[in-house]
């Protein structure tokens, strides 16, 4: 660098990490600017970087908000669902010769919808994952299983004193409404 804050277009590139093609394109877009040929005072070049890296950073964020707000609106298809078995159904009368790019790119485009609404509906807590939905069984059943076993253990002694076949009913009903209300609740 010079005495008066001026560098080469090789000493930006080395200073910056770019090349010198790259020093080129930023001043013919006019994002930094020459004082002369092959002059540059590095003032103004770090404020047209800074200004460069703001917009950039600008423009990261409103895409990232647009990627964020078509994640989480709700598909434009009334039923992906039917839309995509109909077309399923048609291609499936057709060779797979004669299909066309029209064909393709509908297939792919509900395939996206059916996608994005999954998505949709499960954020929306109205799908739920299938491992999540076994493991939810497997407690429950797990718990009824547990309940019985006790049911067992609580009745017998109970049971064993008496030999009317109603009172044993009886008992046995209450315990098993007992436990499923438990377990309902």
């Amino acid at each position: 660098m010079n005495m008066d804050g001026t560098m080469t277009t090789q000493e930006l590139a080395d200073l910056f990490g770019y090349n010198l093609r790259r020093i080129q394109q930023l001043t013919k877009e006019g994002i930094i600017v020459q004082q002369s040929r092959n002059c540059y005072v590095l003032s103004d070049v770090v404020k047209g970087l800074v200004k460069l890296n703001l917009d950039l950073s600008d423009t990261i964020r409103q895409k990232n908000e647009q990627i964020t707000a078509l994640e989480t609106e709700k598909p434009k298809a009334e039923n992906p669902e039917s839309d995509f078995d109909s077309l399923v159904a048609e291609l499936c009368a057709k060779e797979f010769k004669d299909y066309t790019k029209g064909d393709l790119e509908k297939m792919k485009h509900l395939v996206d919808i059916r996608d994005r609404n999954m998505r949709y509906q499960e954020r929306q807590g109205q799908l739920v994952r299938a491992d999540e939905v076994a493991d939810a069984a497997a407690e429950v059943a797990g718990r009824v299983r547990d309940r019985l076993y006790q049911m067992v253990f609580k009745l017998t002694p109970a049971l064993a004193a008496t030999i009317n076949e109603n009172e044993v009913e009886t008992a046995l009903s209450d315990e098993i409404e007992s436990i499923l209300k438990d377990l309902s609740a």
